[in-house]
Formats: structure tokens, C-alpha cells, sequence
């Protein structure tokens, strides 16, 4: 069985989707858990009318944020395996077979696929470059785009995912953090089928946390990582001189001993995001 957790915040006019795009799936055996974080604009009205289905669950909590929504559902989950989408976003009819098929297939623990990113009505693919099979090295293929676990279309075993525990203490990129941890010590295996649509508004877009101290940019450590580990944790190091202005001096002091990563992966970056554009472009001339 398949666990499917949806945290749940203020997503009135989104949430009836997601929790479809579970029902239709060609794969029936799961289980959807609900977890309502405190929304008060009647989301978890709409939640509720699907429960008649006793597959799904709804449950309500006092407001915690995302990351304690999340750890109560993974807490919760019954299934062999888990997966965990945004409430805003919706997975395609076959997405739960296509990733147990491959986590199967190549005997991982964690399943990832591409998928596409929908924004003012339009959708554009996020990955390109991606071939089926086990990644060979998690964090190149991070830096590269030709891989990520994006929540929605990444299968985890129960057993693993419950080793790890997201951090409530972060508001934003907490979903990295546990991550980054996971791929530094297990295998995922990748299709470039897709599983799912990751929707983007103006809303969200760039949108920092109001408390810098709450960023997982404000508390990332180089030391001992891998090269292609601080390529990206550099790589997320200069998004936050970008979007934190005010905070730029402290971040700078922060990673006082990491700058040549950090130039290093924004040197590094510029040529990916110019091969991506070219894969872009290539592709849509086919």
C-alpha cells in the first residue's frame, strides 16, 4: 500500500483537485491522510466531503507549519511506501504505478520522476537529459537539473523516510534540509516519465521567509561535503544573496569560509542555466 499525505493550509480552491488526482490513480491500493494544519478559509470543509471514500483520511490539527503537517502524516502512514504532495499541486492518473513500478524495477528505496511545472495556465517540463535508471551521483544531477525529488514525484519506502524527520524549526526550504541527508546516503532511481504537476503562482514566487533565521539558507554547513554537495548548497547560498538584500552582509559572514564554493557554484551555475536554456529550446523545436 501506498500512504499519500497531503499537508493541508488555507488552499480552498486547490485542494478538491489534488485529492482527485489521488482517486483517479490506476494503482487503487492507498491510503490518503489529510492533515488540515489549521486552514480557516474552509479547505477542510472540502477535504471532508471526500472522506466517504475510506481510504481517505482527514485530520485536523492546530497550526504548526508545513514541516509538523508533514512529520504527523509520515508518523501516521501505514503504507510500504510514501509519498507527499503539496496541496496545490496534483499528480497525474498514473503516478503511483509508474514509481512503484521503477522502485521495483531497479530495487531502491526512493523513486523520482520528472515532471512538469504549470504556471498562468501553461506547463513546462522540469527536467531534461533524464534517462531511466539508478543516478549515479544525486547531488551532480541535483546541480545539473537532470534529477530532483520533488514532493509529488518522489516515492519513498515507509521504512526509510521514517528515519528522518523534518525540521520544524525552518519555515522555508526545511524540505531540503531532510533531503539533503537522505541523498547523501541512498540510492534513487529516476524515469523521465511524469507523475505530476507542480503549480507556481506570483504569490510564491521568489517569496522569502519573513524570519531569515528560519531559512534553511541561513543554517547550511559545507564542512566535509562532497564537491558536488557544496555546488549545491552554494547554489542555494546565492539564491538567498538574491532574495534576502537586507541580509546579504550576514549571509557573507555566515559562509565566511565557504565563498569559493559559493562563487564557485554561481561560476558553474551560469553554464547549466545556459546548456537548460539550449535543452529548452531544442525542445520545443522537436
Amino acid at each position: 500500500m501506498v500512504s499519500v499525505i497531503i499537508p493541508l493550509y488555507n488552499k480552498y480552491l486547490a485542494i478538491g483537485r489534488t485529492i482527485e488526482s489521488v482517486i483517479v490513480q490506476t494503482y487503487k491500493d492507498w491510503e490518503l491522510l489529510i492533515i488540515d494544519d489549521g486552514s480557516n478559509d474552509g479547505s477542510g470543509q472540502v477535504a471532508e466531503q471526500y472522506t466517504f471514500d475510506e481510504r481517505i483520511h482527514y485530520i485536523y490539527k492546530s497550526n504548526g507549519g508545513v514541516s509538523s503537517a508533514r512529520n504527523m502524516g509520515i508518523q501516521m502512514a501505514k503504507g510500504e511506501w510514501l509519498l507527499y504532495i503539496d496541496a496545490d499541486d496534483y499528480l497525474l492518473p498514473n503516478a503511483l504505478e509508474t514509481l512503484l513500478n521503477l522502485a521495483e524495477k531497479f530495487e531502491v528505496s526512493i523513486a523520482a520522476s520528472n515532471f512538469y511545472v504549470e504556471f498562468e495556465g501553461k506547463k513546462r517540463r522540469c527536467l531534461y537529459n533524464v534517462s531511466e535508471g539508478v543516478v549515479l551521483n544525486n547531488f551532480r544531477s541535483l546541480f545539473f537539473n537532470s534529477f530532483d525529488i520533488r514532493a509529488g514525484a518522489t516515492l519513498y519506502k515507509s521504512s526509510l523516510i521514517k528515519q528522518y524527520k523534518f525540521d520544524e524549526t525552518l519555515i522555508r526550504y526545511e524540505d531540503a534540509k531532510l533531503e539533503f541527508d537522505i541523498l547523501r546516503n541512498h540510492k534513487v532511481a529516476i524515469t523521465p516519465q511524469f507523475t505530476m504537476v507542480y503549480t507556481k503562482d506570483y504569490a510564491g514566487l521568489s517569496k522569502p521567509a519573513s524570519d531569515f533565521s528560519k531559512d534553511y539558507i541561513s543554517c547550511m554547513s559545507f564542512e566535509g561535503k562532497p564537491f558536488w554537495e557544496k555546488m549545491k548548497l552554494g547554489s542555494l547560498a546565492n539564491y538567498g544573496l538574491d532574495i534576502y538584500p537586507n541580509n546579504r552582509s550576514e549571509i557573507k559572514a555566515i559562509y565566511s569560509n565557504d565563498l569559493k564554493w559559493i562563487y564557485l557554484s554561481a561560476k558553474i551555475g551560469f553554464f547549466v542555466y545556459l546548456f537548460n536554456k539550449c535543452c529548452n529550446l531544442l525542445y520545443k523545436l522537436k
